[in-house]
């Protein structure tokens, strides 16, 4: 169990493949380690500052969640990428199904040229609270809802794009 961990100032510049910057939690539940023990308190990433020339990265989850957090808090973050040819792919955050985040802020997000700020799948998100988000050359939406469960979305000051897409189980 983790109390408190605060991450910033990152800078990643052109990305060589599509590993994620930030794993929350064990990467991959095995007989030596079970994600679902894994418990963050408090998660801050503050300062994430993506700059992507190529399309090397084009299909990368930046920061993939498959721990229980309590608060988790994104903020002060630009994702710049240029157009790969192949459509707009990847994301901010996505969430694994041995995920389960009670509380997830995003604020202060500037995002280009990236398929979705949110891919949640098969997991579980108590309450979204999205503020002073600006996206371009997004795909289908800021969030893309994939089996998961949200229980309540808030937003304010989301430009660019449509905020949620779900399918049809989301």
């Amino acid at each position: 169990n983790i109390e408190s961990m605060v991450f910033r100032n990152i800078h990643h510049h052109n990305p060589s493949d599509t590993r994620s910057i930030l794993d929350v939690g064990w990467p991959t539940p095995d007989k030596h380690h079970d994600s679902l023990k894994t418990h963050i308190r408090s998660l801050v990433i503050d300062g994430l500052h993506i700059y992507d020339s190529g399309n090397q990265s084009s299909d990368a989850s930046f920061i993939k969640v498959v721990a229980n957090v309590d608060q988790m808090i994104v903020r002060n973050t630009e994702i710049i990428r240029a157009p790969s040819g192949e459509g707009t792919k990847g994301c901010l955050i996505e969430t694994c199904p041995t995920a389960k985040i009670n509380t997830l802020f995003m604020n202060n997000i500037c995002a280009k040229g990236i398929n979705s700020l949110l891919q949640h799948k098969d997991s579980e998100i108590g309450t979204l609270q999205l503020n002073n988000i600006l996206v371009s050359e997004i795909g289908e939406a800021v969030i893309l809802a994939e089996n998961g469960h949200i229980g309540s979305i808030n937003a304010g000051e989301v430009y660019g794009a449509e905020l949620i897409h779900t399918d049809k189980k989301g």
